[in-house]
């Protein structure tokens, strides 16, 4: 994640698409208009682009690190055995096997304490995960943080939350969500959309107000923007096939500044 552009939310159109953000066009708008709108989709199209890219390229690089860590480990756990069968076998070369078994230990200890960094790397995420992923996500992270699994059981959890977050990031995800909402007490059933994990949009059909929701410094944060009521509803209604699809102009922020503040 990237670090959020300071000032308020951009306002860009999005259509059913997590990788489109398209721009409306009125009728009576100017050549030079159209084309200036164009040129500013294009910019954000660039942008997007980048930010999807930077995600695929470090999830595999995450990816790749666990599965090689998961590899040498076994690799060394089968090394230690061995030395230790041959050294029953054989006393009398029991101080080198003793000394070989030694260096296994260390490189394990050191394939540990890696994967002991990328947990802790996975916790301070989970903030500025969007609530409904985070709440899915609540039995891998409590058995991430149980200190009685062991090596291959700490990656396997790591790999569940890496590949469900990056599932979750190429969809849109629309449902009801039990929230209390800024300004509010109690928690209300309010309908909710995501455009993957950077960023959704909650619409309170009681008292007509919208809600923009996106990664903060703290964490994930709902910000109140009754303007966007409307086309938050329209929204609701094209990805349930209850409306013909069409241009909607949304607010939008690109990268978060959430990254940022949780950097070591």
């Amino acid at each position: 994640m990237k670090s959020c552009q300071s000032g308020s939310a951009l306002l860009l159109a999005a259509l059913l698409c997590p990788s489109l953000f398209p721009f409306t066009i009125k009728a009576a708008d100017s050549v030079e208009s159209i084309q200036k709108e164009a040129t500013e989709w294009a910019k954000l199209r660039m942008e997007t682009v980048r930010l999807e890219t930077d995600w695929t390229w470090q999830r595999e690089m995450m990816q790749s690190t666990l599965a090689a860590l998961q590899e040498r480990g076994k690799t060394l756990q089968e090394k230690r055995d061995q030395l230790q069968a041959k050294a029953a076998a054989d006393p009398q070369a029991a101080g080198d096997l003793e000394a070989k078994n030694e260096a296994a230990r260390a490189m394990i200890g050191s394939v540990e304490k890696n994967l002991k960094t990328l947990s802790e790397k996975l916790v301070r995420m989970r903030p500025a995960l969007p609530p409904r992923l985070s709440q899915a996500l609540e039995l891998p992270y409590r058995s991430l943080a149980d200190p009685a699994l062991g090596t291959s059981e700490h990656l396997q959890h790591a790999m569940t939350l890496l590949n469900r977050c990056a599932q979750f990031n190429k969809a849109i995800s629309y449902g009801e969500e039990e929230m209390t909402l800024p300004g509010a007490q109690n928690p209300r059933l309010i309908e909710v959309i995501y455009w993957g994990m950077s960023h959704g949009y909650a619409l309170d059909r009681v008292n007509n107000i919208g809600y923009f929701g996106y990664p903060a410094k703290t964490g994930w944060t709902w910000e109140a923007d009754p303007g966007i009521a409307k086309q938050v509803a329209l929204l609701i209604a094209i990805h349930k096939d209850k409306s013909d699809p069409a241009f909607v102009e949304i607010p939008a922020r690109l990268g978060s500044s959430f990254a940022e503040n949780t950097k070591e």
